[in-house]
């Protein structure tokens, strides 16, 4: 079970939109920059780094199903494809370190970290 802390709720705004119950893309991915900017406060570093990645990945959750549910769906008009959104474990499990936050260009998906090396130093010097 996890809590969810109070600078992790969004604004009051953001609720607003939401009390239908069901959230817009352009909201969700406001509160995941929200997240992300999370990144570099010492507090969430030492005593929230479950909690915070449970958050991550429950907006990726979200956004997984509404992509699936909405063809017409266009992340990109939130989203700048060079935008460093998307935490990808690149060099360790730390969510906190900036190295594993990437742009949706370079977003790797469903590959483990050694084969996903093996692909990277075939295509570059390593």
């Amino acid at each position: 079970m996890f809590l969810i802390a109070e600078d992790v709720i969004p604004s009051q705004n953001v609720l607003q939109k939401c009390q239908s119950g069901k959230s817009d893309a352009y909201t969700v991915v406001r509160h995941f920059r929200f997240l992300y900017n999370l990144r570099d406060n010492n507090e969430w570093r030492r005593n929230w780094p479950e909690t915070f990645k449970y958050n991550v990945y429950e907006v990726y959750k979200w956004l997984e199903e509404e992509c699936s549910n909405d063809d017409d769906l266009e992340l990109s008009q939130w989203i700048d494809s060079t935008e460093r959104l998307f935490l990808n474990f690149n060099e360790d499990q730390d969510p906190f370190n900036i190295n594993n936050w990437v742009s949706a260009k370079d977003l790797v998906l469903n590959v483990e970290p050694s084969t996903m090396w093996g692909k990277i130093c075939k295509s570059k010097p390593c």
